[in-house]
């Protein structure tokens, strides 16, 4: 397995989702994959991120923010010891639509030596997780969005 990427329609806007994207203290709530995430969100910062893919332990690393872009793109890039070992960048991609919704793509490019190892090593559960992070966002964003309507 090489890079996975991953896209969902969502019918809210990309201020709802990017809202909901960000809300890292509401992970627990929702996120199946991504279990938590603390710090600062600004570009150069580090995150404390802990995520669960398939039935392995959950695990947790310190990514680098790349980019906050509000209402548009979030990514960050983590490494095991070297970059040249092991690097992935991950990514967070809301384009807005003509119908007042939104794609949300998620993704991750990986490299470095033991790149193709690590994530043969995974098989379909990492792409799986991926389905299940945008399933379970597109729901909360959706959810969130219909009872705003109806108050």
């Amino acid at each position: 397995m090489s890079d996975v990427e991953k896209k969902i329609v969502i019918n809210a806007t990309p201020e709802q989702t990017y809202n909901v994207l960000m809300d890292f203290p509401s992970y627990p709530e929702w996120n199946p994959m991504v279990l938590s995430i603390d710090g600062d969100t600004s570009p150069s910062s580090t995150l404390t991120v802990s995520i669960k893919v398939g039935a392995r332990a959950p695990q947790s690393f310190k990514p680098t923010v790349l980019k906050n872009e509000v209402n548009r793109e979030f990514r960050w890039v983590g490494k095991l010891l070297l970059a040249c070992l092991y690097r992935g960048e991950h990514y967070f991609i809301i384009e807005g639509n003509s119908e007042g919704g939104c794609t949300f793509v998620h993704g991750e490019r990986f490299s470095g030596v033991l790149s193709s190892p690590l994530n043969n090593m995974m098989g379909e559960d990492l792409p799986k997780a991926f389905e299940a992070f945008n399933n379970a966002l597109k729901e909360r964003v959706e959810k969130q969005d219909a009872s705003a309507v109806s108050s």
